[in-house]
C-alpha cells in the first residue's frame, strides 16, 4: 500500500519532471508544426545544451550558473540559423525522407563531436552550498525549482510570441499557405530560419536546465527526444500550452506508475497513453496551432 505522503511526493516529482519534458518538446513541436519537418537532430541539440552549460559553468570558463544557462540558450539562435541555412532549407518542400535523413545526419554529427570531446561518462553540474526547501518530506533545491519556473515562464512567453505578435501571425500565415504569405509581403525564408532558430534555442535551454538537475551523457538527449515525440502528439503540433500539458501528463504517468509496476516498465506507460490519444483524438489535446 502506497502511503499518501509518498504518493504526494511522487506527484510533485512528476509535475517537476513533466514541466521539463514539456519544455524539451516545445522546440520540436514548433519546428514540426511550422515547417512540417520532423527534426531528428532535436535530441542532439538538447545534449549540446547540456554540455555547453557544463563547459561554461564547470570548465574551463567557470561562469556564474545562470549566466551559463543564458549564454547557452542564446547560442542556440546562431546554431539554429546555421542548421537551417546549411541543410534544412535545401530539403523544405521535398520528400519527407529528405528532411528526416538531413536532420538525422545533423544529430549524428553533433553527438559524434560530443562523444569525441567528452566520452561516454556521465557528467554533473554541482553547485556547492545549494539551498533547499522541503516539500512533503523531500528536499528540492532552489536551482531545481528555479529551473521549473523558467520552463513554465518560457512556455508562456512562446505562447504570447506565437499568438500575440506580428511574428506569430506571419508564422501562422506560412502554415496556412506559404505562397500566399509570400505574396502578402512575408519574408518566408527569414521567418522559417528564425523559427528553426527559436526551436533550437528552446532545445538548448531545456538541455541547459536539465543538466542542472540530472546527470547526463551525449546520449541523454535521445531519451528526451523520444519523449518529445510522444508529448507533441499528446499536446498537438505547434501548441506551447499543449506541449506543457503533454509533458506534465507524461511526467506524472512515468513517476506514479513506478509506484505500482517495476521501474524498468514505467516508460512504457507514456506510449500506452500515446496509443490511446492517437485512437481517440489524433490531432492531440489542443489540436495544434
Amino acid at each position: 500500500m502506497v502511503s499518501p505522503e509518498l504518493l504526494g511526493a511522487t506527484v510533485i516529482n512528476g509535475l517537476l519532471l513533466g514541466v521539463l519534458y514539456g519544455l524539451a518538446a516545445l522546440g520540436l513541436s514548433l519546428i514540426w508544426g511550422i515547417m512540417k519537418v520532423v527534426n531528428l537532430s532535436h535530441g542532439a541539440t538538447i545534449s549540446l545544451g547540456m554540455f555547453l552549460t557544463y563547459m561554461l559553468v564547470v570548465t574551463p570558463m567557470k561562469l556564474p550558473l545562470w549566466a551559463g544557462v543564458v549564454l547557452a540558450t542564446l547560442l542556440g539562435v546562431p546554431l539554429g540559423i546555421l542548421f537551417y541555412t546549411a541543410a534544412v532549407h535545401k530539403v523544405l518542400g521535398g520528400p519527407e525522407l529528405s528532411s528526416l535523413l538531413t536532420t538525422f545526419g545533423l544529430g549524428l554529427v553533433v553527438r559524434g563531436l560530443l562523444e569525441e570531446k567528452y566520452g561516454g561518462a556521465a557528467r554533473t553540474i554541482y553547485t556547492p552550498g545549494e539551498k533547499t526547501v522541503r516539500i512533503l518530506g523531500i528536499s528540492y533545491s532552489y536551482v531545481q525549482l528555479a529551473a521549473v519556473a523558467i520552463a513554465v515562464a518560457t512556455t508562456l512567453a512562446v505562447y504570447v510570441l506565437v499568438y500575440r505578435t506580428w511574428f506569430g501571425r506571419a508564422v501562422r500565415a506560412i502554415i496556412m499557405d506559404k505562397e500566399a504569405a509570400a505574396l502578402m509581403g512575408v519574408d518566408t525564408t527569414r521567418i522559417l530560419a528564425l523559427s528553426f532558430a527559436l526551436g533550437a534555442s528552446l532545445a538548448m535551454l531545456s538541455g541547459s536546465l536539465i543538466s542542472l538537475i540530472y546527470a547526463f551523457t551525449p546520449l541523454t538527449g535521445l531519451t528526451f527526444e523520444l519523449y518529445s515525440f510522444v508529448i507533441v502528439v499528446l499536446g498537438g503540433l505547434g501548441s506551447p500550452v499543449g506541449s506543457l500539458l503533454g509533458g506534465v501528463i507524461v511526467g506524472l504517468a512515468e513517476q506514479v506508475s513506478a509506484l505500482y509496476i517495476p521501474v524498468a516498465l514505467s516508460p512504457m506507460v507514456a506510449f500506452i497513453i500515446l496509443v490511446a490519444v492517437l485512437a481517440l483524438r489524433p490531432t492531440g489535446i489542443f489540436g495544434g496551432m
